[in-house]
């Protein structure tokens, strides 16, 4: 099958940023969509998905819309009370 061009280039902005976390902050997935536009129930169910493919337990997960994603590529990722700091 031939490589089809979907218009998305490197270094383009997502769409939307799904982060799921643990209850204690901890980020453990971050979901980026390209060229996407679904409801935020169909975001979250796809991040949590993609993440229960690794293996992974989803008991007591949550997930965090942030409005950007400033962080920088290797950045430790923690949520703070609702909110996505990087480090």
């Amino acid at each position: 099958m031939a490589a089809q061009d979907v218009g998305i280039h490197i270094g383009d902005d997502p769409e939307h940023v799904c982060v799921v976390y643990e209850p204690g902050g901890r980020v453990v997935h971050v979901q980026e969509f390209f060229g996407e536009r679904l409801d935020a129930a169909q975001y979250e169910r796809i991040a949590l998905e993609s993440f229960a493919q690794s293996g992974k337990t989803l008991e007591g997960l949550r997930v965090l819309h942030p409005a950007t994603n400033c962080w920088k590529p290797g950045a430790l990722l923690r949520v703070v009370e609702g909110e996505l700091v990087a480090s």
